[in-house]
């Protein structure tokens, strides 16, 4: 069973507040094309609030360009957390420092998304193309976040063509402990922008199939704009058995459950949305929730799972992967992209996928 994730019109928990454009590095696949822009503290404000008028928001992502190069980034921190909001940060984290941590945990952020990867033009890199320089960079850059106690994840664009780069990227994650969520999405430049069938649902399927070669099932999913059978987005979520002395002796990649579908119901039903953030889970939650689902799923695997970890005293541990695919035009000149993207950004007074912001209209 997996999950379609209930998310439509101002249902949808999280959206992106785009609070300047420039960059203090340069990405290999970035479509930006905007000259740089500092947004007023009121221009911001503004968009908050047209954004929670548009949606029943629980999370906020901030984003640019590069957003800690915002002289009020603090106060801004502040503003969303005073409504209540989860703050999510992208940054490249090229001036992520312990002290910079520290001022972002005190603010209200929670959340801390990275976007270090290879072929990243960036000051505090020499090689860009050194995979292992990169490694140690995002990994010290992990450290500080987690030191902080803010949750760390971490982003990584590739090109659909790379057969590799997916397993490769799953690796490293979940050989750095300190990195509890990856986002991977797939590149495509403007010249690629009008090829549909370089991204049709035979591709997409090849993608997925990639996870599934390192153990990985999808858990929830987001629909297409326009087809609405064919899966766009995936989230795929993994248990980790952890022994005392902090490695990994197994993992579990969890398939959804009935069970699973009546808590979410049941906590929006209390709380009034759906949530994009999960709450952190301690390790007898967590096999609380390991027993529901192999309860509600009759699956031996996960309540064997469950009990061994028990009876063997490890902790527990939730780690969360998310694919994303990129939009295509088809024949018929319209945009396929994902329904409801929890990642739309707020352009001309209306919501825009992150990923159509600067290459066209849906």
């Amino acid at each position: 069973m997996t999950i379609r994730l209930p998310w439509q019109g101002v249902e949808v928990p999280c959206a992106i507040l785009d609070i300047l454009r420039g960059c203090n590095a340069r990405c290999a696949y970035c479509l930006v094309k905007d000259a740089p822009r500092m947004k007023t503290f009121d221009e911001i404000k503004t968009d908050l609030d047209a954004l929670m008028k548009l949606r029943r928001l629980q999370s906020i992502m901030l984003s640019g360009g590069e957003p800690t190069l915002h002289p009020d980034l603090l106060e801004i921190i502040k503003l969303c957390a005073a409504h209540n909001l989860k703050v999510i940060l992208l940054t490249n984290g090229v001036l992520l420092d312990e002290t910079l941590a520290a001022k972002l945990k005190e603010a209200g952020c929670v959340m801390c998304f990275l976007h270090i990867q290879t072929h990243q033009i960036r000051p505090d890199i020499k090689d860009p193309t050194d995979t292992s320089e990169v490694s140690a960079l995002r990994y010290d850059k992990g450290v500080i976040l987690r030191r902080a106690g803010i949750i760390a994840g971490f982003c990584e664009t590739l090109q659909a063509s790379d057969k590799d780069g997916i397993g490769n990227t799953l690796d490293d994650y979940f050989s750095d402990g300190n990195f509890t969520h990856l986002l991977i999405t797939t590149a495509r430049s403007m010249a690629d922008f009008d090829k549909h069938n370089e991204m049709d649902d035979v591709a997409i399927t090849e993608l997925v199939s990639r996870f599934r070669r390192k153990n990985l099932v999808p858990f929830a999913t987001l629909s297409g704009k326009i087809n609405t059978r064919q899966p766009r987005w995936f989230s795929f979520h993994v248990v980790e058995a952890v022994r005392p002395d902090g490695s990994v002796r197994k993992r579990s990649s969890l398939k959804a459950s009935i069970g699973e579908c009546a808590v979410m119901w049941l906590r929006r039903r209390s709380i009034g949305h759906y949530e994009f953030v999960m709450p952190e889970m301690t390790s007898a939650k967590l096999r609380m929730r390991l027993f529901l689902n192999a309860i509600t799923r009759l699956s031996p695997s996960v309540l064997f799972f469950a009990l061994e970890t028990y009876l063997k005293g490890e902790t527990l541990r939730f780690r969360n992967v998310a694919l994303e695919t990129p939009p295509y035009r088809i024949p018929d000149g319209r945009i396929e992209h994902c329904a409801d993207c929890p990642g739309a950004v707020l352009k001309g007074g209306h919501l825009k996928p992150l990923c159509l912001v600067d290459i066209g209209d849906p």
